[in-house]
Formats: C-alpha cells, structure tokens, sequence
C-alpha cells in the first residue's frame, strides 16, 4: 500500500532525499488518509501530526 510521505525542510524549502514514510494503518479497511492536522497534543512545544482515515472498500463486514 501507498502511504503519505512528509519530505522535511526548514519551511522555505525541503530536501528530496530527507523523508518519512507513514506506516499502514493498523485498521484494516481503513487505509485512505483524508486530512492531517498538527497539534501539539503532548504540550512540549512541537506539534504532532494526526492523521484521519477512513474505509478504502478492501475490508466488508458481514
């Protein structure tokens, strides 16, 4: 599967060779990514990146 990738830099330019895969959800059926928020959810100072997903269709529950 074909995860977001974030490409890091300094906010005015980023580097093609400087990146980081996302893993795979561990959800299955929920691997389409919608929206990335960033807050700093744990207050030190750096803001995290949240990811939300929803179904792709591969998984049905019967």
């Amino acid at each position: 599967m074909n995860m977001p990738i974030v490409f890091w830099g300094n906010g005015r330019t980023f580097n093609h060779d400087d990146w980081t895969r996302f893993p795979q959800t561990p959800v299955e059926g929920f691997g389409i990514v919608t929206d990335f928020e960033f807050f700093d959810i744990d207050g030190d100072g750096v803001d995290e990146i949240i990811l939300s997903r929803t179904g792709d269709g591969k998984f049905c529950l019967t």
